[in-house]
């Protein structure tokens, strides 16, 4: 019996020394406009307030061409592999193995009209990505970057919470085409926002970032080990005397 008595001093000092916060572990986020943040499927030709589908991410969506041409979702599995014709005419947005692409299902557009019917509009124009908190930007996945004769300069731009922005530009290409740009070079969680300049036609496929953890919940207080240890001395003591009554 007194062996019980030294496992029960044992585990208790255990826990003693083990009781406190765990490590915060930052929310990774792969915005990829399948879903909303509350896990509802997002349907293609989506109009009600878009840009705020995923607040509870801590991101706001918005561009600089208002309410004559909204931002839209639409689907890019249509075309020869999916045997779907894709809304608009937009042909040029289909992905999937006959473009040497994975498919990527529900992209971002700028709308060519307030008509509920997506179909990317060929002025071009800019795509806001605005956090909540800085964040960690990882990459940008971009479809079918067209260049207009009369805007050449799209662009990406990282503004950072110091003040100071980074600029990549826009690597134009052929229909279908699909264009990572990485980001994981800044410092963490640092990004405030985010622009993409569309030069012309073109979808946002995809947007990865980290937020900055949660600070850890404070530990638990705990007796100082000192006195601890004695009262849990004390206690074994006594526990030992009692089980020798009953040898």
């Amino acid at each position: 019996m007194k062996k019980l008595s030294t496992l029960t001093l044992t585990a208790a000092l255990v826990t003693l020394v083990t009781v406190g916060a765990n490590p915060a572990l930052a929310d990774t986020y792969l915005l990829d406009f399948e879903k909303d943040d509350a896990g509802n499927l997002l349907q293609a030709g989506t109009k009600t307030n878009i840009g705020e589908q995923w607040a509870k991410f801590g991101v706001h969506i918005t561009s600089n061409k208002g309410s004559n041409h909204p931002l839209r979702l639409f689907n890019s599995n249509c075309g020869p592999d999916f045997g779907i014709t894709c809304s608009g005419g937009d042909a040029d947005l289909a992905t999937g193995p006959s473009f040497g692409t994975k498919p990527q299902g529900n992209v971002l557009i700028i709308n060519e009209n307030t008509n509920e019917e997506p179909d990317d509009w060929a002025g071009g124009g800019i795509i806001s990505f605005a956090f909540d908190k800085p964040v960690s930007l990882d990459y940008v996945t971009l479809i079918d970057i067209d260049e207009n004769l009369n805007n050449t300069n799209g662009y990406l731009e990282a503004f950072l919470k110091d003040g100071t922005t980074e600029k990549q530009s826009l690597t134009l290409g052929t229909d279908n085409s699909l264009s990572t740009y990485d980001f994981s070079y800044l410092p963490e969680y640092s990004v405030t926002k985010l622009d993409i300049k569309l030069p012309g036609s073109g979808a946002v496929s995809g947007i990865k970032f980290r937020d900055f953890p949660d600070p850890p919940k404070p530990s638990k207080k705990v007796p100082e080990p000192t006195s601890t240890l004695g009262l849990l001395m004390l206690g074994a003591m006594g526990a030992g005397s009692v089980f020798k009554r009953y040898k």
